[in-house]
C-alpha cells in the first residue's frame, strides 16, 4: 500500500490505491507553512518514507526517531549516506540532498501505535521537522479520505457556568482533558448549537445563549470529528425571571465554589434600569472590593468579568452583598485551594536572624517536598517531610543576620500537585513575577503560549534575548484583574537556538529559557561533575558539552540502575551544558550513582560516590555570653541536624532542627534560663556527638 499524505488546512486528505477497506495509516504532520513533500509506503510494521528537498539549501542530515517505546528491528538507506542508529533512532549524515532530489528511508519496527518524529537539516540549521503518527483512519471513499484524529479522550470532561442556568440565559461551557488543537461540536438535545477548537492543552471555553424553547431538563454532549461522543451532562433548568415585571432585588445564579483568581460569575434581578452595588467580603469580614452594576431594561444584572477573588487572598467562606439603596441580598460560598496543599508563611515579613515559619495543610500520610528559593532564585534548601494522618504541616528555616534580604519563595509538591507561597525577609513580600511557557521547545511555525502572573492590572515588560544575548522581541503585557495573562508570541522569524524570555516590573524580574527548532539529536555529548563524592541531599553541579543547540536529557540513576530523576535542558550556541537542578535524594543509599546525559542516540555517563557516613567528623560546642548562647555544629552530613538539650536526664525542650551549610556547619541560638550542667546532643542521621556545658547564673 502507498499513500501520499498532504496537509490541507486542519485536515489530512489521503488518496489510497485500494478501496472500501479500513486501514491503519501513518499520518505525517508538519507545522503550518511547512513545505516537506513526504511519500510514505506502509506494509504491516514496515514503513518506507521518501523525503524531497524543496529548499534552496542542501540537506546534509535527516533523522527519524521514535517518541514512544518502540524499537527498530532493521533499516534500509540508499547509498551515499552514513547511518548512525540505535534501537530507537536513525540518523543519515555525511550525504547531500540537493534541491529537487529525493531520498528513501526504510524501517521495520516492533510494537503498535508508534509515534515517529523526523527532521531535515542543513548544517546546524533545522529546515523542517514533524511527526509521523499511527492512527486509525476511516473507510476509504473513492480515491481519498479525510483523516480525523480522536478528540474525545477518557479523561475528557466539561461543565457549565453557572451550574444551574435558566432558559434563554447566556452561559459558558468549560472543558478540559480533550485532544489538543481539535475541532469539537456541542449538542443540546441532539441539536448542534456551537463548534470550537480546543487549545494546546486540550481545554476550551465557549459562550452561548440557551434557546427559549428548552424543557425543564436538558442534556449536553460534545462530539469530535469522528462522531465520538463525550459523557453527557444533564442539567435541570431554573425558572427564568419574569422580564415584564419590575423584578425585586435577588441573586438568581451563583456557583457553590470558587478558587483564588476566579472571576465571580454571579447574576440576578433588580429594579429596571437601576444601579446596584456589589460588595465582596472575605473570611475575616473585611471588604475586598465594591463596584456599581447597572440593571438592564429587562431587570437583569451580572457581575460577569468585573469582580475577581485576588490571588493573595485567604481560603474560607466569602460573602457577596448586593444593595440597591433600599433593600439588600447576600450569598456565601467557599473559596478552596486548587490543590490539596494549603500552606503559607505565619508572617508576611521576618527579620534577619529569625526563623521563617510556614504552616498549613496537605494530603495526609504522603511525602511533601519543599524547595526554598532566595530572592535571586537560587535554591537554599530542599527538604522532604512525611505529612501525618491529620494533614497538618509545620516547616521552618532559620535565617542568619547576613542572609539575603527580599522575598523568599517556598515551592511545595505532593505527587503531581504543586503550591507556591512567599515570605519576606527584612521587608514585606514583593509579589514576584511568575513566568511560564506551555512547552520547552517549539517549531518555528508554533505560537508559544506564555502565562504571566503578578499584581492585578499591572503592565509587565516582556523581552526575549537571542542566543547571542541581543534583544529580539519586546512587548508590554497588561494583566487582567485576576493578576494573570496568557500571551501568544510569533517566533517564525527566530533562528534555531536557545532563547531567554524576561518579564520585568520595576526591580522585579523573572526569566525562562526556551528552545526554537531544537532536536534531541546531538552527535557529541560529554558530561562531568565538579566533585566525585556526595552526601545525601547535596546538589550536583553538572558541566558538559554537546552539539550546539540540542535538547539534552539528564537522568539520575541509583546503584540498582533505577531512574530517580529526569530533566530536559539545552546546550547553548557554543555547545556548553550547565545544570544545577540535580540533587542526591535525602534518603539515598550508599554506593555508586550514575548520571547520564543523552541526546537521541548519543550519550555519556559519569559515576559519583554517595556516602552518608563521615566518621569522627561531627562535633558540637557552645559559645556563650551570659544567658545568650549559640550551639555550634561542625562536620555534619546531610541538610540538617537535630539538637537535643538535657539537664541531667531531663529533656528540657523538643529537639531543634538546624539546617547545615555546604561545609556541614549549623548554628542554633539558645537562651539559658537556669543554672545547671547541660548535655547537648546532636544527630545528623549518620553520627551522634555531644558535649557537656556548665552554666552558673551570676
Amino acid at each position: 500500500m502507498r499513500a501520499r499524505i498532504t496537509l490541507i488546512d486542519d485536515c489530512l486528505y489521503t488518496p489510497y490505491m485500494i478501496l472500501g477497506v479500513v486501514v491503519l495509516g501513518f499520518l505525517v504532520f508538519v507545522g503550518a507553512g511547512a513545505h516537506a513533500q513526504t511519500d510514505v509506503s506502509i506494509l504491516g510494521n514496515s514503513i518506507l518514507t521518501e523525503f524531497t528537498n524543496v529548499y534552496d539549501a542542501d540537506i546534509d542530515r535527516i533523522a527519524v526517531w521514535f517518541t514512544t517505546d518502540h524499537t527498530i528491528q532493521s533499516h534500509a538507506v540508499v547509498s551515499g549516506w552514513d547511518v548512525v542508529s540505535d534501537e530507537q533512532t536513525l540518523q543519515m549524515v555525511n550525504g547531500i540532498l540537493e534541491q529537487g532530489q529525493s531520498v528513501k528511508v526504510g524501517l521495520k519496527f516492533q510494537g503498535e501505535d508508534a509515534n515517529i518524529a523526523w527532521l531535515m537539516a542543513s548544517g546546524d540549521d533545522i529546515l523542517e521537522q514533524g511527526w509521523i503518527l499511527q492512527e486509525e483512519v476511516g473507510e476509504v471513499v473513492g480515491d481519498e479520505i479525510v483523516v480525523n484524529v480522536i478528540g474525545i479522550l477518557p479523561e475528557s470532561s466539561f461543565h457549565t457556568v453557572p451550574t444551574k442556568p435558566t432558559v434563554g440565559a447566556t452561559i459558558r461551557v468549560v472543558g478540559t482533558g480533550f485532544a489538543p488543537n481539535h475541532s469539537l461540536e456541542l449538542l443540546i438535545q441532539d441539536s448542534s448549537v456551537d463548534s470550537f477548537m480546543t487549545d494546546s492543552d486540550g481545554g476550551f471555553v465557549t459562550t452561548l445563549t440557551l434557546p427559549e424553547n428548552l424543557e425543564d431538563r436538558i442534556e449536553f454532549v460534545i462530539v469530535d470529528g469522528r462522531g465520538n461522543e463525550s459523557h453527557p451532562l444533564s442539567l435541570r433548568l431554573d425558572v427564568a425571571p419574569d422580564l415584564h415585571a419590575d423584578a425585586t432585588l435577588a441573586i438568581t445564579s451563583i456557583s457553590e465554589t470558587f478558587s483564588l483568581g476566579d472571576f465571580l460569575d454571579i447574576s440576578g434581578t433588580g429594579r429596571l434600569n437601576s444601579v446596584i452595588v456589589a460588595t465582596l467580603i472575605n473570611p475575616e469580614q473585611d471588604m475586598i472590593s465594591s463596584i456599581p452594576i447597572k440593571v438592564n431594561q429587562e431587570g437583569l444584572w451580572s457581575l460577569s468579568d468585573s469582580m475577581v477573588i485576588p490571588l493573595n487572598s485567604d481560603f474560607g467562606e466569602y460573602t457577596i452583598n448586593i444593595s440597591d439603596g433600599v433593600s439588600a441580598v447576600s450569598s456565601t460560598w467557599t473559596v478552596e485551594p486548587g490543590t490539596n496543599i494549603a500552606v503559607k508563611a505565619m508572617r508576611s515579613a521576618f527579620e534577619p536572624g529569625q526563623v521563617l515559619k510556614f504552616e498549613g495543610e496537605a494530603m495526609p500520610n504522603t511525602d511533601l517536598t519543599l524547595i526554598l528559593q532566595d530572592p535571586n532564585g537560587n535554591e537554599v534548601i530542599i527538604d522532604t517531610i512525611q505529612v501525618g494522618s491529620d494533614g497538618s504541616v509545620e516547616w521552618e528555616y532559620p535565617t542568619q543576620n547576613n542572609s539575603l534580604l527580599g522575598t523568599y519563595m517556598l515551592i511545595l509538591t505532593q505527587g503531581s500537585e504543586r503550591h507556591i507561597t512567599y515570605a519576606g525577609l527584612g521587608s514585606e513580600v514583593e509579589e514576584p513575577i511568575w513566568l511560564i511557557f506551555d512547552q520547552p521547545n517549539y517549531l518555528h511555525s508554533d505560537r508559544p503560549k506564555v502565562t504571566v502572573e503578578n499584581v492585578p492590572n499591572e503592565v509587565i515588560t516582556f523581552l526575549v534575548a537571542s542566543p547571542t544575548d541581543s534583544i529580539v522581541y519586546r512587548d508590554s503585557i497588561e494583566l487582567q484583574s485576576n493578576g494573570r495573562a496568557i500571551y501568544e508570541m510569533d517566533i517564525q522569524n527566530f533562528t534555531t537556538g536557545v532563547y531567554t524570555a524576561i518579564a520585568q516590573k520595576g526591580t522585579a524580574q523573572s526569566s525562562y529559557r526556551f528552545g526554537v527548532g531544537l532536536s534531541m539529536s546531538a552527535s557529541v555529548v560529554k558530561i562531568d561533575t565538579t566533585r566525585d563524592i556526595y552526601s545525601p541531599g547535596e546538589q550536583v553541579q553538572l558541566l558538559g558539552t554537546a552539539t550546539p543547540d540540542s535538547i539534552i536529557r539528564i537522568t539520575l540513576l541509583d546503584p540498582d540502575g533505577s531512574i530517580v530523576h529526569t530533566i530536559d535542558t539545552f546546550s547553548d550556541r557554543t555547545g556548553r551544558v550547565a545544570e544545577r537542578h540535580i540533587r542526591i535524594p535525602q534518603n539515598a543509599i550508599n554506593g555508586d550513582w550514575s548520571i547520564k546525559m543523552s541526546s537521541g542516540s548519543t550519550s555519556d555517563i559519569v559515576t559519583v560516590a554517595v556516602n552518608d557516613v563521615q566518621q569522627n567528623n561531627l562535633s558540637v560546642s557552645v559559645e556563650s555570653t551570659g544567658q545568650s548562647a549559640d550551639i555550634v555544629v561542625s562536620g555534619a552530613s546531610g541538610m540538617y541536624v537535630y539538637i537535643s538539650i538535657l539537664n541531667g536526664d531531663i529533656l528540657i525542650e523538643e529537639p531543634i532542627r538546624a539546617y547545615t551549610t555546604d561545609g556541614g556547619k549549623a548554628t542554633s541560638p539558645w537562651t539559658i534560663k537556669i543554672s545547671g550542667t547541660y548535655t547537648i546532643v546532636v544527630e545528623d542521621g549518620a553520627e551522634t556527638a555531644q558535649t557537656i556545658y556548665d552554666y552558673e547564673r551570676n
